[in-house]
C-alpha cells in the first residue's frame, strides 16, 4: 500500500481469515489482540490531499482486551474507549506494555517517561502536541489556512529549502544531481487565533521551531527537479530578523 490504496482490499480475506480463526480456537480469552498501522499514505497521489496528510500522520490502530478482563476492570475499559477519542501517540502504546508488565489491578500506574501515558490510565482531554512530544510537523491538532503559493514568503522558504537539500548532500555531488525548485504545489499558515499556538514547540530535541508573539508558522509543498520528487516541510519565520527555521522533520 505505499503506492497505492487499491492494493489493500488482496489482504481482505486473510485478515478474515485470521479474525474469525482466533475467537474459534479460544485464543481472544487470554489475548491482548492489538491490529494497527505504522502510517498511512505517503507515496501514492492521496497524500497530495488533506485527507491524504491526516492518515499519514493519524494511522489505524485497534486494542481488544480478553472478556474476561473487560469484566474485571471497567474503569480501564471505561479510560480505553475515551483514549480513542484523545491525543495519543506509539509512545503511548509502549507504555502501555510496560504496565501490563508490572500490573496490579486498578491500582494507579506511574508513567516510566515524561512523553508517554499507559492508555490504562485517562489520557487528559486537553493534551497538546508540544506535551505528547509530537513535533510541530506531525502534528494533526493545529489549524492551518490555505495561502497562495505565489506569495513572496513562500516562494523564499521553497528556495531555502531546496539550498538546504542541495547542501546537505553537497559531499555527494558525484552521485546527486543540484536540485531545483520546479513547483509549490500546496502552501499553509498556522492561524493566529489558534489556542494551541501558545504551545507549538515541540520538546523534541530534533525540533528547531521556537514560539514567539511574532512567529509565523507555514508548512509547504513543493517538487523538485531532476526526478520531480515531492517535500513537506514545515518552518517559522521571524519577521523581525526576517530569519525562516525549518523543522528537521519533514515528509
Amino acid at each position: 500500500s505505499h503506492d497505492s490504496n487499491n492494493r489493500l482490499p488482496y489482504a481482505d480475506n486473510e485478515l478474515l481469515a485470521f479474525l474469525q480463526m482466533m475467537p474459534t480456537n479460544g485464543y481472544l480469552a487470554h489475548t491482548m489482540l492489538v491490529i494497527m498501522t505504522d502510517h498511512g499514505a505517503r507515496f501514492a497521489s492521496l497524500r497530495k490531499t488533506y485527507q491524504g496528510k491526516l492518515e499519514e500522520r493519524l494511522p489505524f490502530m485497534s486494542i481488544r482486551m480478553p472478556p474476561k478482563f473487560q469484566a474485571q476492570y471497567p474503569t480501564i475499559m471505561r479510560n480505553l474507549r475515551l483514549n480513542s477519542h484523545r491525543l495519543t501517540t506509539p509512545f503511548d502504546i509502549h507504555e502501555t506494555f510496560e504496565h501490563l508488565f508490572d500490573f496490579h489491578s486498578n491500582d494507579h500506574y506511574q508513567s516510566k517517561s515524561n512523553r508517554s501515558i499507559s492508555l490504562f490510565e485517562l489520557v487528559p482531554e486537553n493534551r497538546t502536541c508540544a506535551q505528547a512530544d509530537v513535533a510541530q510537523h506531525w502534528c494533526a491538532c493545529y489549524n492551518w489556512q490555505d495561502i497562495s503559493t505565489n506569495e513572496l514568503i513562500i516562494q523564499q522558504y521553497s528556495q531555502a529549502v531546496v539550498d538546504f537539500l542541495n547542501k546537505f548532500a553537497s559531499e555527494y555531488k558525484q552521485e546527486c544531481a543540484t536540485l531545483s525548485l520546479f513547483r509549490v504545489n500546496k502552501a499553509s499558515q498556522l492561524k493566529n487565533d489558534d489556542h494551541r499556538s501558545n504551545s507549538i514547540h515541540s520538546n523534541d530535541k530534533n525540533s528547531s521551531l521556537h514560539q514567539t508573539n511574532e512567529s509565523r508558522f507555514y508548512q509547504i509543498q513543493f517538487e523538485t527537479k531532476p526526478g520531480e520528487a515531492r517535500f513537506e516541510v514545515t518552518a517559522g519565520y521571524d519577521p523581525k530578523t526576517k530569519n525562516i527555521r525549518c523543522s528537521t522533520t519533514a515528509s
